[in-house]
């Protein structure tokens, strides 16, 4: 059975981190499953433009690239599952 693992924004904040981990999805035999949701995404992403301003639209064009490129990766619906 596959792993499923829900990615938080810390894990998603680090590019190496970032990278090691869509890198590993695109592989063949990872039976490992990783999901995040877009409110992952804005965590991550505004912590990361809040330090680093002046790299506000490079940060927004990897985030809509993730998206693109994994949008199978994203759990939708899951907010009325929070309290």
């Amino acid at each position: 059975m596959d792993d499923k693992i829900l990615l938080d924004a810390n894990t998603l904040y680090s590019q190496p981190l970032r990278m090691m981990l869509l890198n590993l999805m695109q592989l063949d035999g990872c039976t490992t499953q990783f999901f995040w949701t877009d409110k992952i995404d804005a965590e991550w992403s505004n912590a990361l433009i809040r330090r680093h301003p002046e790299s506000k639209d490079v940060i927004i064009k990897q985030v809509n690239s993730i998206k693109a490129s994994f949008f199978d990766r994203y759990v939708l619906g899951y907010e009325p599952l929070i309290n």
